[in-house]
């Protein structure tokens, strides 16, 4: 038998979420996860942006889904969702163009995301499903 995985937005629905702020505040730093990626898949924020809100299958909060300027370095992502079972889940997504160094020889895009929700677990999967 053939091992089945889903993406992460089969399970999740998008939400708008009015005051992105107040609600991450809400759910505080106990259980949330984060990780820290460096993706050479990406060349561009925009690019990055798009395939975030697709595989996590999240609303982008407060505009954060439009990146400006393709000079831009730097980007934040909010997204918002419930997940199956109707947990209301949040990711922040910190976005910056790296650039060929001495310690990093290829161009890509770092990514930490942190996530937030009732539930540590699926915070823990969520920020994982990037890997």
């Amino acid at each position: 038998m053939e091992e089945l995985t889903l993406p992460v937005a089969v399970h999740m629905q998008r939400v708008i979420k009015a005051n992105f702020a107040a609600a991450w505040e809400e759910y505080g730093e106990d259980g949330e996860a984060e990780e820290t990626y460096f993706l050479t898949k990406f060349s561009t924020l925009d690019e990055m942006v798009r395939e975030l809100v697709a595989h996590l299958g999240m609303q982008a909060c407060e505009r954060t889904d439009q990146v400006l300027s393709i000079d831009k370095v730097a980007h934040t992502l909010l997204l918002a969702g419930v997940f199956r079972g109707g947990v209301s889940v949040l990711a922040r997504c910190k976005l910056a163009k790296s650039q060929p160094s001495a310690g990093q020889p290829a161009v890509g895009i770092n990514l930490q995301i942190t996530v937030r929700s009732a539930a540590p677990e699926i915070n823990q999967a969520i920020a994982d499903s990037l890997s």
